[in-house]
């Protein structure tokens, strides 16, 4: 990395950029909030079904925890990559076996 100290700045302030833009959000302060809620809305998904949306900042944390942990190891400039990666196909692989186990106790249910 060319400047780290440059880029752990600039992670930091994004995530407190994500922080007042979901609070901006959330409680509709004017003159933004609507704004910034219609915007974001429009990269809703299933999984931001709650009263904060938490892509955004799952994503930056993502990218941005190996500098935050300020590690010299080589290993934990692959932590984020990697942890949302795993998550996300453990998450998957969590669901699916949750559906296909809905699915089998919506048939045993089925009157014949």
């Amino acid at each position: 990395m060319i400047q780290p100290a440059f880029t752990h700045l600039s992670f930091s302030v994004a995530f407190a950029f994500f922080n007042f833009a979901e609070y901006v959000r959330y409680f509709a302060l004017w003159p933004f909030g609507v704004s910034v809620h219609l915007f974001l809305n429009e990269f809703l998904d299933s999984k931001d079904s709650g009263t904060a949306i938490l892509s955004h900042f799952y994503l930056l944390a993502g990218c941005a925890s190996p500098l935050w942990l300020e590690g010299h190891r080589d290993a934990l400039a692959y932590v984020g990559v990697l942890g949302l990666g795993i998550g996300d196909a453990l998450v998957c692989l969590l669901l699916y076996c949750l559906q296909l186990n809905m699915n089998l106790k919506r048939a045993d249910i089925r009157p014949q």
